[in-house]
């Protein structure tokens, strides 16, 4: 008997073991198709689960890159804070003490939020020059002291856990040969 592709073809109508094998053939051939159409769906699963994570890890990423673009633009900020402060003048009147407790508290503020970001200042005085953390911006001599230490900071640096934002702005301790 012949027939279309959904029936059954075998020789004899009649002989069983012929009908059998052509069953079990299409059988055979059934399963198959049945393990290719699994490996497809398994492979666009995967592709699929590869796809959601690479999608989180670039949502990060760019997540991360504008946290950094906000905070490169917040240090000069934060620099100008410390500035005014540090140049306070003495003997003011109670509204301008007043009026400074408030810059005080605003700068308190900033780095409250810095912190909680998990960024630092880095760069003191008197720690030793790492080209990895530190701007050289100049050099003086002092005998008296550590060659490479930081005599002074023209700028503090900060950085996230260990990733440098901004290197520190020192001027280091070099001391020459003519004065040994």
């Amino acid at each position: 008997m012949m027939g279309n592709d959904n029936k059954l073809s075998y020789k004899d109508e009649n002989d069983p073991e012929d009908f059998l094998d052509n069953t079990q053939e299409k059988q055979k051939e059934l399963e198959q198709k049945c393990e290719e159409y699994l490996l497809g769906w398994k492979r666009a699963l995967a592709d699929y689960d590869n796809l959601k994570k690479e999608i989180v890890r670039e949502k990060k990423s760019l997540q991360e890159f504008i946290l950094i673009d906000y905070l490169e633009r917040l240090f000069p900020i934060v620099d100008h804070f410390a500035k005014a402060i540090q140049y306070k003048p003495n003997d003011v009147s109670k509204e301008i003490e007043n009026w400074f407790q408030g810059i005080l508290c605003v700068e308190s503020q900033l780095r409250e939020l810095l912190k909680e970001l998990g960024v630092k200042s880095f760069g003191q005085e008197g720690d030793l020059f790492d080209a990895h953390q530190h701007e050289a911006i100049a050099s003086r001599s002092d005998p008296l002291k550590e060659e490479g230490v930081i005599l002074e900071v023209q700028q503090v640096g900060w950085k996230r856990e260990e990733k440098v934002l901004r290197p520190a702005k020192v001027i280091i301790n070099k001391i020459s040969d003519s004065d040994s």
